[in-house]
């Protein structure tokens, strides 16, 4: 369904293969208009359904383009290309799942240092003139270091501190929400540029017990006879839990990024047959199948709602026989905090049959990515009421996404009906 716009250079890339066969895989055939389904009905057999304008006019009602006319004989089309399976068709009865949001209270010394970065932060956007305009460049952009100078050749007050690039400054906002030290890394990151960067950073190595960590340690106490996967993104994170839960005479197995492939086999089959806990970094979440796990905790979460149905993927598949059970941890009053709500309370993410997220914000803002709208709304807010009213808007725009979401289905229902099956 990413080719379903013939304008685009993807589609005119797959168009140009040479080939003898032709294998299309989707969930989603058409989400906007049956204008998609002529678009990948012609890559993977051209001349199928003639041109566009015959098939607009023999399948397309004028005025709703979701609505197709004269069904029975665009069915009879599609059936000879197209197979439609669905999940009452292949009988995956997976077993219920069930979520929960847990909000670590921080301490003093947290709450203080959250509002210190969250301020530093902001004065250092506000002195580079750093705007919601640079969090639209791409991920892979290389991050310009050099020195801008006014017209005398002194640097600008932009520059005397650290080069506040998007990418840095989205990395210390999900530093902030994973534990003290992956902040304090993120901190010393720019403190060669800035002393009061640095000072933040030892600040935050002081605090060696999170309100998390006191959460995490409960969880895990109470989740005993179970087999249980602890979920970080930063590794900096991941080591303070290994030292952690040794300190508290659990015992775990570590699948991170950092392991070679054969360590990554042993430490599954250490969960497997010898310990009840794993900690694994997000190179857990894909390409690993540990169904015979039933317990998850995201002790931090990413901004991208589709990596956290990854990890729920591990556990939640084929083969699981037990209800899962998920647990998400964060800080009151954090950005993980306001994304959970808005995710769990306006679209009922975790209640979701696994690919539904991903569909429903496929629609959402023309598909720009969930973690850019996350962070434009931190820079477009001057403080957090106004970051709680951003989001808010974000839940509205979510709603509109799922209605979109829903019509496709209908529109899906009305095409496909159970001819297909």
């Amino acid at each position: 369904h990413h080719c379903k716009n013939r304008k685009t250079l993807l589609w005119q890339l797959i168009n140009s293969l040479k080939r003898r066969q032709m294998f299309l895989l989707t969930a989603t055939p058409v989400q906007n208009n049956l204008v998609e389904l002529y678009s990948l009905l012609t890559l993977l057999e051209p001349g199928h359904l003639k041109t566009e304008a015959d098939f607009k006019r023999q399948f397309v009602t004028r005025g709703n383009p979701r609505d197709p006319r004269n069904r029975h004989k665009l069915r009879d089309l599609l059936g000879e290309v197209m197979i439609r399976n669905t999940r009452s068709l292949v009988q995956i009865d997976l077993p219920p799942r069930f979520a929960q949001t847990i909000i670590a209270e921080p301490s003093e010394d947290e709450r203080l240092l959250q509002t210190a970065i969250s301020e530093f932060l902001r004065k250092r956007l506000n002195e580079s003139q750093f705007g919601p305009s640079d969090s639209d460049q791409n991920e892979s952009d290389r991050e310009d270091d050099s020195t801008a100078c006014d017209s005398q050749g002194k640097p600008n007050q932009a520059t005397t501190h650290a080069p506040l690039t998007r990418m840095r400054l989205q990395s210390l906002l999900h530093a902030m929400g994973s534990h003290p030290v992956a902040a304090a890394n993120s901190l010393s990151a720019i403190g060669e540029f800035d002393a009061e960067a640095n000072l933040l950073a030892e600040r935050a190595r002081s605090i060696e017990r999170s309100g998390k960590d006191l959460k995490l340690l409960e969880l895990l106490e109470q989740s005993a006879g179970h087999k249980v996967l602890v979920f970080v993104t930063a590794r900096s994170t991941l080591h303070h839990l290994q030292q952690l839960l040794s300190g508290r005479g659990f015992l775990f197995s570590t699948f991170s990024g950092e392991q070679s492939a054969d360590e990554k086999v042993a430490a599954v089959e250490r969960l497997r047959d010898s310990v009840s806990i794993m900690l694994c970094t997000d190179s857990g979440g894909e390409g690993c199948n540990l169904q015979f796990a039933d317990t998850l905790i995201n002790y931090d979460l990413p901004w991208n709602p589709m990596r956290i149905e990854q990890r729920i993927g591990r556990v939640h598949r084929y083969g699981q026989k037990n209800d899962v059970f998920i647990f998400n941890l964060c800080a009151e009053g954090s950005i993980e905090s306001k994304i959970l709500s808005l995710l769990n309370d306006k679209i009922r993410m975790f209640e979701l049959v696994v690919g539904e997220v991903g569909s429903i914000l496929g629609n959402l803002n023309e598909g720009e990515e969930f973690e850019s709208l996350v962070l434009k709304m931190w820079l477009n807010a001057a403080d957090e009421k106004q970051l709680a009213d951003n989001f808010s808007q974000l839940g509205d725009t979510l709603l509109k996404a799922q209605a979109e979401y829903l019509d496709a289905k209908h529109l899906d229902e009305a095409l496909f009906g159970e001819d297909f099956e």
